[in-house]
């Protein structure tokens, strides 16, 4: 069989030894061959320290925010919350319902399938018993719009809105006039539609708040106060006792810090709190009920809490234990107890220097009395833009 060779050897053998001569006269020598070489090592050096020093800087400059890719898919909206955690279908095909424990399980963003205590929303569970004419507790979907709406709205701000729209002066409003201070509190114009059809109102919150088509009712401010704050009350109750299973109304130091810690989403907790977590294994201090919710009690006023400690900062003053309870006490907060901040600071204390780490601090408690309810949209920043701003803040660290 005559084999076929390639076409290049089908070449003229002038023309190869032409390509020959050419090549050689362009050759460079030995010595400038390892300069080349040296250069282009040189080069890949460069871009590798660069690129080492891109991910160090990106990676020490963590945002406090949760990205977006880190939270979980159930809870980026209301209504895959409300589909992920919904465990009753009274009917086939038919629409879902939440029992008590998974309204819990819901504003907490638990990854587990029930509650760690079957008797931990006891409380909260009679709260809605007493709402629903129909005495089974379940939450339809509209419910649970409402009470997230409110559970993360700010009281002052609610009760700014309910005295605007309440232009007969009465101290009390309708449930479409109510529905006007939602829509000013949240911006959610499906909830405001939702919670003003007819079918909405037979039984449950509204039906109790407000009455029915044919037999309103106008509510006042302070019912609608009392039975978010009962609400809250109880969820935070719920939450304190999956730790609390001797029912003596104390937890320990550790288990305290895992509930603050619970509120990082995704793989977001800083090294230095999952350290100083260990450290307190074995801690004999413990935290009560009553010092559990005077804490949160605390929360709900982050904001003013914020720029009461940033003012203080900004004097060159470090963030101790007294300055924090002079922070505390200058917004009108009661202060916390002695136990309560010796924990925190023991967490939240970066350096081991008797001092906070505010940003984080605050960062993770709003995140925790918003139920992460309103999640920011991902902000899209380019890798050369991302690269400057986190070698600043490292530079500046440093």
């Amino acid at each position: 069989m005559t084999r076929v060779l390639p076409k290049l050897w089908w070449v003229p053998l002038q023309h190869l030894h032409r390509g020959a001569a050419q090549a050689a006269a362009w050759r460079p020598s030995f010595a400038s061959r390892g300069v080349g070489r040296a250069s282009w090592g040189t080069g890949v050096g460069v871009l590798v320290g660069v690129s080492m020093w891109a991910t160090a800087s990106v990676a020490l400059c963590r945002p406090l925010d949760t990205p977006a890719y880190l939270i979980p898919y159930y809870l980026r909206d209301v209504r895959s919350r409300f589909e992920h955690y919904a465990s009753v279908q009274k009917r086939k095909g038919g629409p879902k319902y939440m029992t008590v424990d998974d309204f819990v399980r819901a504003l907490l963003g638990s990854p587990d399938p029930q509650l760690k205590s079957s008797s931990a929303a006891d409380g909260l569970r009679e709260i809605f018993v007493k709402m629903d004419t129909n005495e089974d507790s379940f939450i339809s979907f509209p419910e649970f719009r409402f009470l997230m709406a409110l559970l993360t709205s700010k009281s002052s701000d609610v009760k700014l809105l309910f005295n605007i729209v309440d232009t007969d002066h009465t101290g009390a409003i309708s449930l479409e006039q109510f529905a006007d201070v939602l829509r000013g509190c949240t911006d959610d114009k499906a909830l405001v539609r939702s919670i003003t059809k007819d079918t909405r109102r037979k039984s449950g919150v509204l039906h109790n708040l407000f009455g029915t088509r044919e037999r309103p009712r106008c509510c006042t401010f302070q019912e609608v106060d009392e039975l978010i704050h009962s609400i809250r009350m109880e969820v935070w109750k719920a939450e304190f006792r999956q730790y609390d299973e001797d029912r003596n109304d104390r937890i320990t130091a550790e288990q305290f810090s895992e509930l603050i810690a619970s509120q990082v989403l995704g793989s977001h907790l800083p090294y230095f709190l999952v350290n100083n977590i260990r450290k307190l294994r074995g801690d004999t201090n413990t935290i009560s009920l009553d010092m559990w919710i005077g804490f949160h009690e605390v929360l709900l006023h982050a904001e003013e809490l914020g720029e009461a400690i940033e003012l203080y900062a900004a004097s060159g003053l470090p963030v101790t234990r007294q300055g924090f309870q002079r922070a505390v006490r200058v917004t009108g907060i009661p202060p916390l107890p002695d136990d309560t901040i010796n924990v925190l600071f023991s967490v939240f204390d970066k350096n081991n220097d008797g001092t906070m780490e505010m940003e984080e601090f605050l960062s993770i408690m709003k995140k925790k009395m918003s139920y992460h309810y309103q999640a920011k949209p991902r902000e899209r920043v380019s890798l050369p833009t991302r690269f400057a701003q986190c070698t600043k803040m490292v530079v500046d660290e440093l």
